[in-house]
C-alpha cells in the first residue's frame, strides 16, 4: 500500500512572533480613545499586574478590562476599526524579518499557514489572510443585539486555548484518510502563552528578539 503523505502545517503566534511588538494595546487605544483607555487601564491595573506576574487570572483580568473599555459600543464600529487597523499594520510592516522569511518558506513548500493569537480577530483575520494564511484564530468579543458586551466569546485564545482552536480546526478539515497523527506541525511562539502550542507540535520554535531558535521540550 502506498504511503500517505503527511499534511504539513505551520502555526504562528502573532504579537512578538510575526510582529516586533504588541498590537492589541495600540488598537484598543485607537478604538476607545485616550481618556477612556487610560481610565480603564488605571482601574484594572492591579488585577492586570497580578495576572502578569502569575498571581491572578490573566483571562479574567483581560475580560474585565475589555468590558469596561468597549462594552456598549456597536459591533459595526469594532469591525470597521479592525479593518482599518489591519491595513495600518500591513502598511507599517513592523514585522520580524526572520519570521516573515520562514513563513514565506513554508508557503513556498506548500505548507498550510495558520495564525493563532490572543489579539482580536477583527484585525488578525485580515492580516493573516494578507500573509497567506489558510486559517486564523483570534480572540472574539461577545455581541448581544449588535452591541459589544466586552466579554470574551469562547475565551482568551492563549495557552491551552490555542491548542483547542488548532485541534478543532484539524478535526473539521481532515479528510477520512488522514488522522491527526498524519499531520506534521511546525509551531512558532515567543511567550509562555505559546508553550502548549509548541508542545503540541512536531517542530517547536521559540522566537526571541526576532530570532528563531528550535525550542527544547
Amino acid at each position: 500500500m502506498a504511503e500517505v503523505s503527511k499534511r504539513k502545517i505551520a502555526v504562528f503566534d502573532f504579537d512578538g512572533t510575526i510582529t516586533e511588538r504588541d498590537t492589541l494595546a495600540p488598537f484598543l487605544l485607537k478604538f476607545a480613545g485616550t481618556t477612556r483607555f487610560l481610565t480603564s487601564a488605571l482601574r484594572h491595573a492591579p488585577a492586570m499586574f497580578s495576572a502578569a506576574i502569575g498571581a491572578g487570572n490573566r483571562d479574567e483580568a483581560k475580560e474585565k478590562f475589555l468590558v469596561s473599555l468597549i462594552g456598549g459600543r456597536p459591533e459595526g464600529e469594532l469591525v470597521s476599526a479592525g479593518i482599518e487597523y489591519a491595513a495600518l499594520v500591513l502598511r507599517e510592516e513592523k514585522f520580524n524579518a526572520d519570521v516573515i522569511e520562514r513563513l514565506a518558506w513554508h508557503r513556498a513548500e506548500g505548507h498550510e499557514i495558520v495564525v493563532i493569537s490572543a489579539s482580536l480577530d477583527v484585525y488578525i483575520q485580515a492580516i493573516a489572510a494578507a500573509l497567506g494564511a489558510a486559517k486564523a484564530f483570534g480572540t472574539e468579543i461577545e455581541v448581544e443585539s449588535e452591541v459589544l458586551t466586552g466579554r470574551l466569546r469562547g475565551g482568551n485564545v492563549r495557552a491551552a486555548n490555542k491548542v483547542k482552536r488548532l485541534e478543532g480546526w484539524l478535526d473539521h478539515s481532515l479528510d477520512h484518510s488522514l488522522s491527526r497523527e498524519g499531520c506534521e506541525i511546525w509551531a512558532y511562539g515567543d511567550s509562555s502563552g505559546d508553550d502548549e502550542l509548541l508542545e503540541r507540535s512536531d517542530h517547536p520554535h521559540r522566537v526571541k528578539n526576532g530570532q528563531i531558535k528550535a525550542a527544547t521540550r
